[in-house]
């Protein structure tokens, strides 16, 4: 405490706080401005920050229930007016439902809210499609020094600031690894995945994405390039199932299948209605070839096995946060043309062809 003040001055000074800005403030000056050992010894003092304690815990609790009613009609609230009304920047909980939307987006979502969860020591309550239990809490620790409260995760400025912060953090392979088996729990046993320690899994993506040109694929190039370089024996396809509504077949794992043959490598397409088998397939391998989706980008790094994973590039060039020695990034655009992509099937099935 600076002895040029008076232990008078900093207590008024703190009420002065109390009334213009709240408990929580004048909590605040009282434990910056007086040493800890003064505050123990004194039973005036220790009276005296334990009513700000109190307050400051009501004035909270009281703020959080109103920014919970606003929240139900649609209202949030900017970051700073969240903090400023008592929301604690890290040690909160997120209830987040990843029951809707594609299983590789959610994905890639839950990655970057556990790097978050790490880094502002958080408590995420997940509903995940590949997980039989209606909820898995996700923690780092089960010590926390504010007073927990939590919050809905799906949207609002809240999951905004724990995103921004996850971009900020270095990606790291083993926190996907060390979460919770239960969120894949729906998914078949290793045993009863028929690959091998040598095989290489092949994820081949067609869909929208082949016949509407929702998402640029990779040339067949790729795929037989990576292959190669794998030197792997065997060979496992991952393909969606034939769809009538399409109008035509996707060449592309028919034609992966011929390279092998003519190279002498044994392989399989591996088609099923069931995604929990083809997730399971991807979750397990030790080596795999993805196709530009997030599906078969994501579940090898949060399974327990990958070793190395090939991924397209991004188009554009653009840097990716995730990082990790397994991971081989290929630049495979070149020549591609994105508008011709978009305008024509023709196009599309050229080009993941090799015939462009």
């Amino acid at each position: 405490m600076d002895r040029r003040t008076t232990l008078q001055d900093i207590v008024v000074d703190a009420l002065s706080h109390c009334e213009l800005r709240g408990p929580t403030r004048a909590l605040g000056l009282l434990m910056e401005r007086i040493p800890t050992k003064e505050i123990e010894s004194s039973e005036y003092l220790q009276a005296l920050v334990s009513t700000c304690k109190s307050a400051s815990a009501a004035e909270k609790n009281k703020m959080r229930r109103t920014i919970e009613e606003l929240s139900g009609f649609g209202i949030a609230l900017p970051r700073d007016v969240l903090f400023f009304l008592g929301i604690p920047r890290r040690e909160f909980g997120l209830k987040v439902n990843f029951l809707n939307g594609r299983l590789g987006d959610t994905l890639d979502q839950l990655a970057k809210l556990v790097h978050g969860m790490h880094a502002l020591n958080l408590i995420l309550f997940v509903n995940c499609k590949l997980s039989k239990n209606r909820s898995i809490m996700l923690s780092c620790t089960d010590c926390f020094n504010e007073e927990f409260n939590v919050y809905d995760g799906d949207e609002g400025t809240l999951r905004d600031y724990v995103l921004e912060v996850a971009s900020k953090q270095d990606f790291s392979l083993t926190l996907l690894r060390g979460l919770n088996t239960s969120l894949f729990s729906k998914l078949p046993t290793r045993e009863s995945i028929h690959i091998s320690s040598e095989s290489i899994v092949v994820h081949v993506r067609a869909g929208d994405a082949l016949f509407i040109g929702a998402l640029f694929l990779p040339p067949l190039n790729y795929y037989i390039d990576a292959i190669s370089n794998s030197k792997a024996k065997n060979v496992v396809i991952v393909c969606e199932p034939e769809n009538p509504q399409d109008l035509c077949v996707n060449p592309v794992p028919g034609l992966i299948q011929s390279f092998c043959r003519s190279a002498n490598i044994n392989c399989v397409i591996q088609s099923s209605d069931k995604i929990e088998m083809d997730a399971a397939t991807l979750f397990y391998a030790k080596n795999v070839i993805a196709s530009n989706s997030s599906f078969s980008k994501w579940l090898p790094l949060y399974g327990p096995s990958c070793e190395s994973l090939t991924i397209p590039n991004s188009i554009d060039g653009e840097k990716r946060w995730v990082q990790d020695k397994c991971i081989t990034y290929v630049d495979c655009w070149n020549a591609f043309n994105q508008e011709k992509w978009r305008d024509s099937l023709d196009y599309r099935l050229g080009w993941v062809s090799g015939k462009l």
